[in-house]
């Protein structure tokens, strides 16, 4: 797939956080223009291909209008995210989304951290090394 690493546009700047990378296709938007971590880079490549398969203003309007919507991709996302990440820090990581998920960053996309954290959990599989206990 083709794309794009580019600095945030100032549209962006004002309409999402400081630490927010964002993919339109064909472009990947980081805070300073510079290539995100592996991880990080194989979400927004998710996301790029999501935009591919379903259309991209079709997605955008989707994801900026339906919290379901944008829920079920950023899980598919952060899954691919958590794939990428070194073993010790994936329940880490996956706990620091499903809070993001859960807050104004992803406008509460999320019914609550415990159903963000599960769907991440399952959508990552049980070979990804992550397990919610229930104590």
């Amino acid at each position: 797939m083709n794309y794009k690493i580019k600095p945030k546009p100032l549209i962006l700047r004002l309409f999402t956080k400081p630490f927010q990378t964002v993919a339109f296709y064909p472009n990947i938007y980081t805070p300073d223009g510079t290539a995100p971590a592996k991880a990080v880079l194989e979400h927004e490549l998710k996301h790029l291909e999501q935009q591919l398969d379903m259309g991209k203003w079709r997605f955008i309007y989707k994801y900026f209008t339906s919290k379901k919507f944008q829920f079920e991709m950023e899980v598919e996302g952060i899954a691919v995210e958590l794939l990428h990440t070194p073993h010790d820090g994936r329940m880490r990581l996956a706990q620091n989304y499903a809070k993001l998920l859960a807050s104004d960053a992803y406008s509460h996309c999320a019914p609550s951290y415990d159903a963000a954290l599960v769907a991440i959990c399952k959508a990552v599989g049980p070979d990804a090394g992550i397990v919610i206990s229930n104590s």
